[in-house]
């Protein structure tokens, strides 16, 4: 069992670390939970300041009453359970290509393409630029709004957007990752801590789970059938 922790540092950056691999007798939910709980208490973490978790559809991660996730929840309630977002989509896919064959050869000539482009930097780039060049397109001439102000009845809400939405240094943000680096810098994240501690909730969310896939990935580059014997440590 591979096990990726998400967590926002002081600094505002979102933080996605590998944190151990764990050998598991059987892959039961109680031996999972027992192997998490194991590997917190190496490393002086604890189950209680959890406040997310991810892993696929399989039953013993996410049953109702005696799935991985259920557990977890027993012993702390604040730890949303999100199904990887990933295996949802494959599982749609999956389902959809079963039963059209345009679509089974679309996404199969979609692979070849994603493959051949993903392997060069340049024609990234110029991929890039092609789609910026579109979307600013777009923008000045009015087909799609480049976004909107909400000012909502909260007033603490109110005041945080009032700040922010005429300051120099929020115009450019791409993303919440660069939103919360903004915060702390400007100690706005003092200012408002009840926002900040809400994107913060929102980042640390395992939305999807392809840093645990990339893990297994990257084991079969040294645990190779030359070397099938190696343990996991």
């Amino acid at each position: 069992m591979a096990l990726v922790l998400r967590y926002v540092n002081n600094g505002g950056e979102i933080v996605e670390i590998f944190l151990a691999l764990v050998h598991v007798t059987d892959t039961t939910a109680k031996s999972l939970k027992k192997g998490i709980g194991f590997v917190f208490a190496k490393h002086g973490l604890s189950l209680s300041r959890l406040r997310g978790q991810g892993y696929d559809g399989a039953s013993n991660m996410q049953g109702e009453y005696n799935g991985l996730k259920s557990l977890i929840l027993n012993e702390n309630p604040y730890a949303k359970y999100v199904h990887c977002f990933a295996h949802q989509l494959q599982l749609v896919v999956i389902n959809v290509t079963k039963a059209h064959g345009a679509i089974s050869d679309f996404f199969t000539i979609a692979t070849m393409i994603i493959n051949t482009c993903g392997s060069s930097c340049k024609i990234k780039d110029k991929l890039r630029q092609i789609e910026h060049e579109k979307l600013v397109e777009a923008i000045e001439s009015g087909e799609i709004e480049s976004g909107r102000e909400l000012y909502p009845d909260d007033l603490k809400l109110k005041t945080y957007i009032n700040d922010m939405v005429d300051k120099v240094e929020f115009f450019n943000i791409e993303d919440l990752g660069n939103l919360v680096k903004i915060l702390v810098s400007t100690a706005r994240d003092k200012a408002f801590p009840l926002v900040y501690h809400l994107i913060e909730l929102t980042l640390i969310l395992p939305v999807a789970i392809a840093s645990v896939e990339r893990v297994f990935s990257s084991m079969k580059i040294i645990k190779t059938d030359l070397r099938n014997r190696m343990r996991d440590e």
